[in-house]
Protein backbone atom coordinates (compact mmCIF):
# COMPACT_ATOMS: atom_id res chain seq x y z
CA UNK A 1 0.00 0.00 0.00
CA UNK A 2 2.99 2.30 0.41
CA UNK A 3 4.51 1.60 -3.01
CA UNK A 4 2.72 4.45 -4.81
CA UNK A 5 3.82 7.22 -2.36
CA UNK A 6 7.37 5.84 -2.46
CA UNK A 7 7.47 5.88 -6.27
CA UNK A 8 5.99 9.37 -6.28
CA UNK A 9 8.77 10.60 -3.99
CA UNK A 10 11.42 8.97 -6.20
CA UNK A 11 9.97 10.55 -9.36
CA UNK A 12 9.82 13.98 -7.70
CA UNK A 13 13.46 13.69 -6.63
CA UNK A 14 14.54 12.67 -10.15
CA UNK A 15 12.60 15.59 -11.67
CA UNK A 16 14.12 18.08 -9.23
CA UNK A 17 17.60 16.70 -9.92
CA UNK A 18 17.11 17.17 -13.67
CA UNK A 19 15.92 20.76 -13.33
CA UNK A 20 18.86 21.57 -11.06
CA UNK A 21 21.24 20.96 -13.97
CA UNK A 22 21.99 24.37 -15.47
CA UNK A 23 21.95 24.66 -19.26
CA UNK A 24 24.41 27.41 -20.26
CA UNK A 25 23.66 29.76 -23.12
CA UNK A 26 25.05 28.33 -26.39
CA UNK A 27 28.41 29.66 -27.56
CA UNK A 28 28.49 27.92 -30.97
CA UNK A 29 26.45 25.75 -33.37
CA UNK A 30 23.16 27.50 -32.57
CA UNK A 31 20.37 29.00 -34.68
CA UNK A 32 17.43 31.13 -33.52
CA UNK A 33 14.72 31.57 -36.19
CA UNK A 34 12.59 34.69 -35.78
CA UNK A 35 9.32 35.93 -37.25
CA UNK A 36 8.37 39.60 -36.96
CA UNK A 37 5.11 41.10 -38.15
CA UNK A 38 2.84 44.07 -37.69
CA UNK A 39 2.10 47.60 -38.82
CA UNK A 40 5.56 49.05 -39.22
CA UNK A 41 5.53 51.33 -42.27
CA UNK A 42 2.47 53.48 -41.76
CA UNK A 43 -0.47 51.76 -43.42
CA UNK A 44 1.74 48.94 -44.75
CA UNK A 45 2.40 45.68 -42.97
CA UNK A 46 5.71 44.06 -42.09
CA UNK A 47 6.17 40.30 -42.30
CA UNK A 48 9.74 39.04 -42.07
CA UNK A 49 11.58 35.80 -41.29
CA UNK A 50 15.27 35.61 -40.42
CA UNK A 51 17.84 33.72 -38.37
CA UNK A 52 20.40 34.65 -35.75
CA UNK A 53 23.52 32.51 -35.60
CA UNK A 54 27.16 32.75 -34.55
CA UNK A 55 30.00 33.56 -36.93
CA UNK A 56 33.34 33.51 -35.16
CA UNK A 57 34.58 35.42 -32.12
CA UNK A 58 35.87 38.90 -31.42
CA UNK A 59 37.66 40.59 -28.52
CA UNK A 60 36.21 43.85 -27.17
CA UNK A 61 37.60 45.63 -24.10
CA UNK A 62 39.51 42.49 -23.17
CA UNK A 63 36.44 40.21 -23.25
CA UNK A 64 35.81 37.50 -25.83
CA UNK A 65 32.41 37.76 -27.54
CA UNK A 66 30.68 35.39 -29.94
CA UNK A 67 29.64 37.35 -33.02
CA UNK A 68 25.88 37.23 -33.64
CA UNK A 69 24.84 37.67 -37.28
CA UNK A 70 21.70 37.68 -39.45
CA UNK A 71 22.57 35.99 -42.79
CA UNK A 72 19.37 36.83 -44.68
CA UNK A 73 15.92 38.39 -44.21
CA UNK A 74 12.95 36.91 -46.04
CA UNK A 75 10.43 39.67 -46.75
CA UNK A 76 6.81 39.24 -47.69
CA UNK A 77 5.87 42.85 -47.07
CA UNK A 78 5.85 46.20 -48.82
CA UNK A 79 8.19 48.19 -46.60
CA UNK A 80 11.96 48.01 -46.53
CA UNK A 81 13.52 45.38 -44.29
CA UNK A 82 13.04 46.46 -40.69
CA UNK A 83 15.55 43.86 -39.53
CA UNK A 84 18.94 44.37 -41.22
CA UNK A 85 21.34 41.60 -42.18
CA UNK A 86 24.94 41.27 -41.08
CA UNK A 87 26.75 41.61 -37.78
CA UNK A 88 24.36 42.48 -34.93
CA UNK A 89 26.66 42.41 -31.92
CA UNK A 90 28.60 40.19 -29.57
CA UNK A 91 27.43 37.80 -26.85
CA UNK A 92 29.33 36.54 -23.83
CA UNK A 93 28.19 34.82 -20.65
CA UNK A 94 29.21 34.40 -17.04
CA UNK A 95 28.18 30.82 -16.28
CA UNK A 96 28.85 31.17 -12.55
CA UNK A 97 26.34 34.02 -12.19
CA UNK A 98 24.03 32.64 -14.94
CA UNK A 99 24.13 35.98 -16.77
CA UNK A 100 24.39 36.65 -20.50
CA UNK A 101 25.68 39.95 -21.87
CA UNK A 102 25.27 41.59 -25.26
CA UNK A 103 27.24 44.40 -26.88
CA UNK A 104 25.26 45.87 -29.82
CA UNK A 105 27.23 46.78 -32.92
CA UNK A 106 25.39 50.11 -33.00
CA UNK A 107 26.56 51.33 -29.58
CA UNK A 108 29.54 49.26 -28.48
CA UNK A 109 28.19 49.41 -24.91
CA UNK A 110 27.65 46.13 -23.07
CA UNK A 111 24.23 45.48 -21.56
CA UNK A 112 22.70 42.63 -19.57
CA UNK A 113 20.71 40.44 -21.94
CA UNK A 114 19.56 37.55 -19.75
CA UNK A 115 19.71 36.56 -16.12
CA UNK A 116 18.83 32.89 -15.71
CA UNK A 117 18.65 33.04 -11.92
CA UNK A 118 15.41 34.98 -11.48
CA UNK A 119 12.94 34.35 -8.68
CA UNK A 120 9.18 34.87 -8.49
CA UNK A 121 8.47 38.55 -7.89
CA UNK A 122 11.72 39.81 -9.43
CA UNK A 123 11.47 42.80 -11.77
CA UNK A 124 13.57 43.17 -14.89
CA UNK A 125 14.77 46.76 -14.77
CA UNK A 126 18.10 46.85 -16.58
CA UNK A 127 17.84 44.42 -19.47
CA UNK A 128 18.47 45.24 -23.11
CA UNK A 129 14.85 45.60 -24.22
CA UNK A 130 12.80 45.21 -21.05
CA UNK A 131 14.09 48.10 -18.98
CA UNK A 132 11.43 50.31 -17.50
CA UNK A 133 9.30 50.96 -14.47
CA UNK A 134 5.65 51.20 -13.50
CA UNK A 135 3.29 49.54 -16.01
CA UNK A 136 6.16 48.88 -18.43
CA UNK A 137 8.21 46.79 -15.99
CA UNK A 138 8.28 43.02 -16.49
CA UNK A 139 7.71 40.99 -13.32
CA UNK A 140 8.39 37.27 -12.85
CA UNK A 141 4.98 35.70 -12.17
CA UNK A 142 6.18 32.13 -11.67
CA UNK A 143 9.09 29.79 -12.20
CA UNK A 144 8.55 26.45 -13.91
CA UNK A 145 10.38 23.66 -15.72
CA UNK A 146 9.86 22.53 -19.30
CA UNK A 147 10.88 19.22 -20.89
CA UNK A 148 12.78 19.71 -24.15
CA UNK A 149 14.81 17.27 -26.21
CA UNK A 150 15.30 14.78 -23.38
CA UNK A 151 16.00 17.15 -20.50
CA UNK A 152 14.34 19.72 -18.25
CA UNK A 153 15.06 23.43 -18.46
CA UNK A 154 13.97 26.18 -16.10
CA UNK A 155 11.43 28.63 -17.51
CA UNK A 156 10.19 31.96 -16.16
CA UNK A 157 6.81 33.46 -17.04
CA UNK A 158 6.84 37.26 -16.96
CA UNK A 159 4.15 39.87 -17.50
CA UNK A 160 3.56 43.60 -17.19
CA UNK A 161 0.60 45.67 -16.04
CA UNK A 162 -0.05 46.52 -19.69
CA UNK A 163 -0.86 42.88 -20.39
CA UNK A 164 2.24 41.80 -22.26
CA UNK A 165 3.67 38.41 -21.34
CA UNK A 166 6.77 36.40 -22.27
CA UNK A 167 8.55 33.23 -21.25
CA UNK A 168 12.30 33.05 -20.69
CA UNK A 169 13.84 29.61 -21.17
CA UNK A 170 17.18 28.63 -19.70
CA UNK A 171 19.89 28.23 -22.32
CA UNK A 172 17.64 29.42 -25.17
CA UNK A 173 16.47 32.96 -24.53
CA UNK A 174 12.93 34.22 -24.91
CA UNK A 175 9.84 33.14 -26.79
CA UNK A 176 9.95 36.65 -28.30
CA UNK A 177 13.43 36.21 -29.77
CA UNK A 178 17.04 36.31 -28.70
CA UNK A 179 17.93 40.02 -28.38
CA UNK A 180 14.50 41.66 -28.32
CA UNK A 181 12.53 39.77 -25.73
CA UNK A 182 10.30 42.51 -24.32
CA UNK A 183 6.62 42.12 -25.30
CA UNK A 184 5.58 44.97 -27.59
CA UNK A 185 3.30 47.77 -26.46
CA UNK A 186 2.27 48.24 -30.11
CA UNK A 187 2.91 46.11 -33.16
CA UNK A 188 5.24 44.91 -34.62
CA UNK A 189 5.59 41.68 -32.68
CA UNK A 190 8.50 39.26 -32.58
CA UNK A 191 8.42 35.51 -31.98
CA UNK A 192 10.95 32.72 -31.73
CA UNK A 193 9.70 30.13 -34.21
CA UNK A 194 12.39 27.54 -33.50
CA UNK A 195 15.82 27.02 -31.96
CA UNK A 196 18.54 24.55 -33.01
CA UNK A 197 21.66 23.58 -31.08
CA UNK A 198 24.29 21.18 -32.40
CA UNK A 199 21.93 20.13 -35.18
CA UNK A 200 19.08 19.22 -32.79
CA UNK A 201 15.74 21.05 -32.66
CA UNK A 202 15.32 22.08 -29.04
CA UNK A 203 12.38 24.49 -29.32
CA UNK A 204 9.71 23.57 -30.05
CA UNK A 205 10.48 19.86 -29.93
CA UNK A 206 7.36 19.11 -31.99
CA UNK A 207 8.98 20.43 -35.19
CA UNK A 208 10.81 18.22 -37.66
CA UNK A 209 12.32 21.01 -39.76
CA UNK A 210 14.13 24.16 -38.63
CA UNK A 211 16.84 25.46 -40.94
CA UNK A 212 19.13 28.47 -41.00
CA UNK A 213 17.39 31.02 -43.24
CA UNK A 214 19.79 31.95 -46.02
CA UNK A 215 17.56 32.43 -49.08
CA UNK A 216 13.97 32.92 -50.23
CA UNK A 217 13.05 29.25 -50.51
CA UNK A 218 13.26 28.89 -46.75
CA UNK A 219 10.19 31.05 -46.11
CA UNK A 220 7.99 28.93 -43.81
CA UNK A 221 4.70 27.67 -45.22
CA UNK A 222 1.83 29.40 -43.50
CA UNK A 223 -1.92 29.56 -43.72
CA UNK A 224 -3.43 32.94 -44.48
CA UNK A 225 -5.43 34.13 -41.48
CA UNK A 226 -7.78 37.08 -41.73
CA UNK A 227 -10.71 38.73 -39.98
CA UNK A 228 -14.00 39.38 -41.74
CA UNK A 229 -15.83 41.65 -41.82
CA UNK A 230 -13.39 44.41 -40.93
CA UNK A 231 -14.65 46.96 -39.94
CA UNK A 232 -17.53 45.38 -38.00
CA UNK A 233 -20.22 46.39 -35.50
CA UNK A 234 -21.13 43.30 -33.47
CA UNK A 235 -19.16 40.18 -34.46
CA UNK A 236 -16.38 39.17 -36.86
CA UNK A 237 -15.09 35.81 -38.06
CA UNK A 238 -11.49 34.57 -37.76
CA UNK A 239 -10.86 32.93 -41.14
CA UNK A 240 -8.13 30.36 -41.78
CA UNK A 241 -7.65 29.08 -38.23
CA UNK A 242 -9.42 26.54 -36.06
CA UNK A 243 -7.52 26.84 -32.77
CA UNK A 244 -6.54 30.48 -32.64
CA UNK A 245 -5.36 32.33 -29.57
CA UNK A 246 -6.66 35.88 -29.88
CA UNK A 247 -5.25 38.98 -28.19
CA UNK A 248 -6.75 42.39 -28.83
CA UNK A 249 -5.05 45.69 -27.92
CA UNK A 250 -6.51 49.21 -27.92
CA UNK A 251 -4.74 52.15 -29.57
CA UNK A 252 -2.80 52.77 -26.34
CA UNK A 253 -1.34 49.28 -26.42
CA UNK A 254 -3.44 47.95 -23.53
CA UNK A 255 -4.64 44.35 -23.73
CA UNK A 256 -8.46 44.50 -23.74
CA UNK A 257 -9.43 40.98 -24.83
CA UNK A 258 -7.79 37.56 -24.75
CA UNK A 259 -9.37 34.28 -25.86
CA UNK A 260 -8.22 30.74 -26.62
CA UNK A 261 -9.74 28.51 -29.32
CA UNK A 262 -11.32 31.63 -30.79
CA UNK A 263 -13.31 31.43 -34.02
CA UNK A 264 -15.09 34.75 -33.65
CA UNK A 265 -14.48 38.20 -32.23
CA UNK A 266 -17.42 39.42 -30.17
CA UNK A 267 -17.67 43.12 -29.44
CA UNK A 268 -18.97 42.58 -25.87
CA UNK A 269 -18.78 46.15 -24.61
CA UNK A 270 -15.76 47.30 -26.59
CA UNK A 271 -16.11 50.91 -27.67
CA UNK A 272 -15.83 51.91 -31.30
CA UNK A 273 -12.37 52.70 -32.58
CA UNK A 274 -9.11 51.22 -33.85
CA UNK A 275 -7.64 48.06 -32.30
CA UNK A 276 -4.63 45.87 -33.03
CA UNK A 277 -5.05 42.10 -33.04
CA UNK A 278 -2.60 39.26 -32.55
CA UNK A 279 -3.69 35.76 -33.58
CA UNK A 280 -1.50 32.77 -32.68
CA UNK A 281 -2.11 29.53 -34.54
CA UNK A 282 0.46 26.85 -33.67
CA UNK A 283 3.81 28.51 -34.49
CA UNK A 284 2.36 31.27 -36.68
CA UNK A 285 1.47 34.75 -35.45
CA UNK A 286 -0.72 37.06 -37.53
CA UNK A 287 -1.17 40.70 -36.59
CA UNK A 288 -3.17 43.55 -38.02
CA UNK A 289 -5.48 46.46 -37.51
CA UNK A 290 -9.15 46.07 -36.59
CA UNK A 291 -11.87 48.73 -36.70
CA UNK A 292 -15.08 48.60 -34.67
CA UNK A 293 -17.88 50.97 -35.68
Amino acid sequence: MRIIPFLFIILMEVSQAQTSVYHPFPDSNAVWNIHSAGSYCGSFSMDEYYSYTYFGDTTIHGNIYHKLVVPFVVKSDTCQAANPTGYTGGIRQDIASKKVYFIPSSTGIEVLLYEFDLQTGDTISDGLMCSGSGPYAMVVQNKDSVYMNGSYRTAWNLSSLLGGSITLIEGIGSTNGIIGYCPPIDPPIYELTCFIQNGNIIFPDTLTNCNLITHLNELPTRTKISISPNPFQHNANIIGSENAELRLFNNLGKLVKEEKNAKYIHREGLSGGIYFYEIRDRNIITTGKLIIH
